[in-house]
């Protein structure tokens, strides 16, 4: 095998004669076509969560908008995927986020 030929993304030898075509292993390539597809899926639904990068439908937050056990950062998420500018959607997280510290300290007090 000829030594000159590996992959473009991690550098492994390739044998296979569609891979040296391509420049790129079966591997690489499957995960390269997996992200052309998240990108397609956000263009879609013109959603992308900002902290992980996942794609999000609208119906993936809907649902966690109903869920009172979704997290702040879930719900920033859901809101900016619905259409809600993202300055927004982290202040109402900011606030979510102080009502919820005040509703444990109150808890603590409570039975303290």
């Amino acid at each position: 095998m000829d030594e000159s030929f590996v992959c473009r993304v991690c550098g492994k030898p390739l044998s296979n004669p569609v891979s040296v075509k391509r420049g790129i292993g079966p591997k690489c390539w499957a995960a390269l076509q997996t992200k052309k597809k998240d990108r397609e899926r956000n263009d879609e639904t013109g959603a992308k969560c900002k902290r992980k990068g996942t794609p999000l439908t609208k119906e993936e937050a809907d649902r966690i908008l109903r869920n009172p056990s979704s997290s702040p950062a879930q719900r920033t998420d859901a809101r900016v995927v619905l259409g809600m500018p993202y300055e927004e959607a982290m202040r109402l997280e900011a606030a979510e986020d102080e009502a919820s510290e005040k509703l444990w300290e109150e808890h603590e007090e409570e039975s303290g």
